[in-house]
């Protein structure tokens, strides 16, 4: 074999050797830094997406924000127009009374009032509710028993009107109501 031809063989293990090298630094490039640096940036970009969502829909809160504060103020208002007293006792006899000469007022008659069992809901362990169940009868024309009940549905105090009946009676056209009403009031809690 001539000096070629052998500088050639080592020229040709020295280019394999170096292949290996080259290989085993691209091996190591691949699974040392370069995945690891993907899987990285995968985690980054995926947290960056989840604050991106985050961000949409913190934004849409608080767009939001003053259409719901415009809710808040108009039930506000509302409810400082509809806020009716809420006694500490039931108070029967002078919803009684308003309701006796309210029915007088419109010519309604054979009014009766009976007042049934009163029965306690409890909110929680600091505060109950009284509720007083009255039945109330009359007759009278559509009209005024119409405007009673609107008049009752008005009184300033807590009440509930559950349940109204309506009947026609002979001939006449008048008409027989019936209301069921609840008088709520505060209470101390039981139990």
């Amino acid at each position: 074999m001539s000096e070629l031809e052998q500088q050639i063989t080592v020229l040709r293990k020295r280019q394999r050797k170096l292949l290996g090298v080259i290989v085993a630094i691209l091996l190591l490039f691949y699974f040392g830094v370069f995945r690891t640096a993907n899987g990285q940036l995968n985690r980054i970009v995926n947290q960056v997406r989840a604050v991106d969502n985050e961000l949409a829909l913190n934004q849409q809160q608080v767009e939001a924000l003053p259409r719901i504060a415009a809710d808040v103020q108009r039930l506000r208002n509302d409810l400082s127009r509809t806020r009716r007293e809420l006694p500490d006792e039931p108070g029967y006899s002078q919803f009684w009374g308003d309701a006796s000469r309210l029915a007088q007022t419109l010519s309604l008659r054979n009014s009766q009032f009976q007042q049934q069992a009163p029965e306690t809901i409890n909110i929680d362990s600091e505060s109950s509710i009284g509720v007083m169940p009255v039945r109330i009868t009359f007759e009278g024309d559509f009209a005024s028993g119409f405007a009673f009940l609107r008049q009752i549905e008005s009184y300033p105090r807590l009440l509930h009107v559950r349940k109204t009946s309506v009947k026609s009676v002979g001939i006449t056209g008048d008409t027989a109501f019936e209301l069921w009403v609840n008088l709520y009031y505060r209470t101390e809690p039981t139990g």
